[in-house]
């Protein structure tokens, strides 16, 4: 799966001698029964931290930072710091701007796709790239955008027949399985902004973790 950002709580309440506790302390007390030996404890595997949401690969939210180690040492493979609802502010803003450049690139290229030619010099230049990541022009990428965007949602959504994940489960669900499982900025925005405006910062610490 690779390695991926969350947004987690801990409650305040009873927590001061953990976060004072060595590394060695809370795997002896927390034993991982696959792996008894282990002399240290990984902070992700706490048992009084609650997962709110993924924030996916491939972001550092905490650069340009100075974020506080919930534990009086530092997650060895990652990142378990607390953060505070401005930190939540900066993650909703990032968002907002890459949705907003998003639709920017779509934008500017639906207003050109009424020109029969240049639809035609867009699309053999975009197949000619073999749909990489990197593209010659801002046409191609903004077709890339939209084509990115339909895929998507056909997949999330359930358009063609097998091979799909929904975007929402509202049963009980297992060990390694989301509320939601859609990527999208564009949903996991406001799932940001309900954080921002409900969280009880007062009995809760919000933790930045990594795993």
């Amino acid at each position: 799966m690779g390695y991926r950002l969350y947004l987690g709580s801990i409650p305040r309440k009873g927590m001061r001698k953990y976060r004072r506790a060595s590394s060695e302390a809370l795997a002896a007390e927390f034993k991982d029964p696959d792996d008894e030996d282990c002399k240290y404890f990984w902070p992700p595997s706490f048992p009084h931290l609650k997962e709110h949401m993924c924030l996916g690969k491939y972001v550092d939210f905490t650069r340009n930072g100075n974020y506080k180690n919930f534990f009086s040492f530092e997650h060895p493979d990652g990142e378990f710091v607390v953060v505070d609802q401005q930190f939540v502010a900066k993650v909703i803003e990032e968002y907002r701007e890459a949705i907003h450049e998003n639709y920017v690139k779509m934008h500017d290229i639906m207003k050109r796709l009424t020109d029969k030619k240049k639809l035609e010099e867009i699309s053999e230049e975009f197949q000619k790239l073999n749909n990489t990541p990197t593209y010659e022009s801002k046409d191609a990428e903004a077709f890339h955008c939209i084509k990115e965007r339909l895929r998507r949602g056909v997949f999330e959504w359930g358009v063609l027949d097998g091979g799909w994940v929904p975007a929402y489960k509202l049963d009980d669900l297992g060990p390694d399985e989301f509320i939601t499982t859609s990527w999208s900025y564009e949903y996991a925005i406001f799932n940001l902004i309900h954080l921002y405006k409900t969280f009880d910062f007062k009995k809760n610490y919000m933790v930045y973790y990594g795993h």
